[in-house]
């Protein structure tokens, strides 16, 4: 079985560009969105809201390094030690794959913060898996028992680098297309969240 790393490399990742490096970034952070929606606190959600759309905004770099530098700080010291342990550990994951985002921007580190974020989505996803295993009653609201979150997380991780190589580096046209892909890929991993948060899975609110 082949490794992540090797994943990885086999998919062309480390070769992307600054700006295509980022856009990947901010569509894994695009896609465990649901994961702060469904666990994080209000001023949590906020800051992850404002990251995300600074950071598809400027996948080009677009002289907002002061604002960019910011945000970085806010999800660095984002207030999460008021939430339960368990929930913390999970809302600390998208935060630090935003974050890699954000610094794929400002730094010219692209491998390093595309295949952190790479890999932080997948954990995600294999750990709603885990928790998904424990759930005993089957859900109406996710109906794909027999998919994993980690396949559909590989799945979008696969199309974002397929949209990345058609798009050819147009920042506009990554936008346009990858976003709005990677979103709408939250819906099954919010149905699958709600009905762990249901049984329990990720302790009390």
């Amino acid at each position: 079985m082949k490794t992540l790393k090797q994943k990885m490399e086999e998919s062309g990742l480390f070769q992307l560009s600054k700006s295509d490096a980022a856009a990947f970034c901010m569509a894994c952070a695009e896609r465990v969105r649901p994961v702060v929606k469904q666990l994080a606190s209000p001023p949590t959600k906020a800051i992850y809201d404002k990251a995300l759309e600074a950071g598809w905004s400027n996948l080009a770099h677009s002289g907002e390094s002061h604002r960019i530098e910011k945000l970085m700080t806010a999800l660095r010291t984002s207030d999460v030690t008021g939430e339960p342990t368990r929930r913390t550990f999970y809302v600390k994951e998208p935060l630090a794959a935003l974050h890699h985002g954000l610094r794929a921007i400002l730094f010219e580190t692209p491998a390093k913060e595309a295949g952190a974020a790479w890999a932080l989505s997948v954990g995600l996803a294999r750990y709603c898996d885990y928790h998904l295993r424990k759930c005993d009653a089957p859900s109406p609201d996710y109906p794909l028992d027999e998919l994993t979150c980690e396949d559909l997380e590989n799945d979008g991780i696969e199309e974002s680098l397929r949209i990345l190589a058609a798009c050819a580096g147009d920042p506009q046209k990554v936008r346009e297309q990858l976003r709005p892909a990677s979103q709408a890929r939250c819906l099954t991993l919010q149905a699958a969240l709600s009905r762990i948060d249901r049984a329990g899975g990720f302790g009390s609110k």
